[in-house]
């Protein structure tokens, strides 16, 4: 089956107050961290919803309708490109690993797989139909649409799934 990344980056990062996508740590951009730790968790291509600026970025079909329906737009980009599997995640959560990745990937091969209280990161099944269909509200709402299986967070350290939303948050985050 073939496993692609789907980065979402096309908010307007208005409580950083600056593109949160271009930060940088350690030499490397939120994106650039992304990018790689999707390749890490094994996607052939990476796309980046709501960068249509960016090699390999898509536009927003319906700007400022949040990221449910940028996710279910970009996902049917990527079934019409033959996609089998799509793998998300949000461009501010730098803590994700590519194991924790690895076993959402695992667990989608019916569905969708996310972990419990977090809608974010998650991997399904590209399927087409229903996704041209879908009318998101919310990513809780699609992932329900996607036939989910929320797996037990069994001990995980939950600070992979700290958002960078802010400028006192991403301060915490790199220690400065």
């Amino acid at each position: 089956m073939s496993l692609g990344g789907l980065i979402l980056a096309g908010g307007a990062s208005t409580r950083m107050g600056r593109d949160k996508a271009l930060l940088e740590a350690d030499g490397a951009t939120l994106l650039e961290r992304a990018q790689a730790l999707l390749a890490e968790a094994g996607c052939s291509r990476v796309l980046i919803a709501g960068r249509p600026d960016m090699d390999g970025g898509l536009p927003d079909l319906t700007p400022g309708a949040g990221p449910a329906r940028a996710a279910c737009d970009a996902l049917l980009a990527m079934a019409d490109a033959g996609l089998d599997l799509a793998l998300v995640v949000p461009v501010d959560m730098p803590l994700l690993t590519p194991q924790s990745l690895e076993l959402l990937v695992a667990g989608a091969t019916a569905g969708a797989a996310a972990y419990e209280r977090h809608p974010l990161p998650f991997c399904t099944r590209l399927q087409a139909q229903p996704l041209a269909d879908a009318e998101p509200e919310s990513m809780r709402a699609l992932l329900q649409m996607l036939s989910v299986i929320w797996f037990p967070l069994d001990g995980m350290d939950e600070r992979i799934f700290t958002n960078v939303n802010t400028p006192d948050d991403w301060r915490k985050l790199i220690g400065r």
